[in-house]
């Protein structure tokens, strides 16, 4: 074994360990006395003990077909960053389209019907019209619901609390952020993800360098074993000689029995740096474009990333 990197995690000295044979990616070792998630400058690996346990859903359960599954989508955001008053997810992004209709085109063209939009009370009304609007043209928005909180808390509370009113059974769940632009086929996505009986599935893209967001690095099989932020670890994960990055996007599938996992966390980055930590998170690669909707700059690239793609 030959030491590669050292770097301050946390406030621990973290030394990274490869394997002569670069390609024995499970050999790898961190050896820290505590990392802890949430930090500016955070790298958080897979605990090396889990990596042959097999943490997979029971095969036993039979899976639900992606009809009659729950979607949720993440509408509480505001466009304050971009001088707008009005909701984040209604910002015009092609001349017929708002940010909020790529999401429910995705979601319509995988068939799922239960859809509950979340959203928070002084942004719900143009949301609910814009939905009624277009449910008289589009079957995506026909039996949309709504959850309304009175004021933003977060991710995981936007998420928490909906779906308590949500008859789970045995039925994953399908998560949306809905000021995210992304082209994927939801269908195939969640075939891998039943398939493959994963905890936990998030869709990734192969753009590592996507300014403000998590990346992650996986195994041959996978399951996502080290979480960082781009830029503050961009540079410990390309000095690695194994596995390979991706930038994390809002698509996330939860099975049934890991809603508590996900609904205990104390928010969005935690929740996946603690799945990783846990080994209960694999990655779905996509190569479809993708944007992160959060500035005005952002959704400048989007529009003219678009138009040149023609897909407007």
């Amino acid at each position: 074994m030959v030491r590669f990197a050292e770097r301050e995690v946390g406030g621990n000295s973290v030394l990274l360990y490869l394997p002569q044979d670069v390609n024995s990616f499970r050999e790898l070792h961190v050896v820290t006395s505590r990392i802890e998630a949430g930090g500016p400058n955070i790298v958080i690996r897979i605990n090396p003990d889990l990596l042959e346990h097999d943490v997979r859903t029971p095969s036993g359960r039979e899976n639900v077909p992606i009809e009659e599954t729950h979607a949720l989508v993440l509408a509480g955001g505001i466009a304050s960053r971009m001088k707008n008053s009005d909701p984040k997810q209604l910002i015009p992004i092609t001349p017929s389209s708002r940010l909020i209709d790529f999401s429910m085109v995705m979601l319509a063209n995988a068939g799922i019907q239960d859809v509950t939009l979340s959203c928070v009370r002084y942004t719900v009304d143009p949301i609910v019209q814009h939905v009624k609007r277009n449910a008289e043209v589009n079957p995506a928005y026909g039996k949309s619901k709504f959850f309304v909180k009175e004021e933003p808390e977060g991710v995981i509370p936007a998420i928490r609390d909906p779906i308590e009113g949500f008859n789970m059974g045995d039925k994953p769940l399908i998560i949306v952020h809905g000021d995210e632009v992304l082209y994927v086929d939801l269908r195939k996505m969640y075939e891998y993800h039943t398939s493959n009986r994963n905890p936990i599935t998030v869709c990734m893209i192969d753009n590592p360098m996507s300014r403000n967001k998590v990346f992650l690095q996986t195994d041959e099989n996978m399951r996502v074993v080290q979480v960082g932020r781009y830029p503050n670890d961009i540079a410990l994960f390309s000095a690695s000689a194994f596995g390979y990055c991706y930038t994390l996007t809002g698509l996330w599938i939860i099975d049934p029995d890991y809603i508590d996992f996900l609904k205990s966390s104390k928010g969005a980055d935690p929740f996946i740096f603690e799945a990783c930590k846990e080994g209960i998170l694999y990655g779905y690669r996509n190569t479809g474009l993708f944007f992160n909707c959060n500035t005005l700059e952002d959704i400048e690239t989007t529009r003219r990333t678009l138009g040149m793609s023609g897909r407007i």
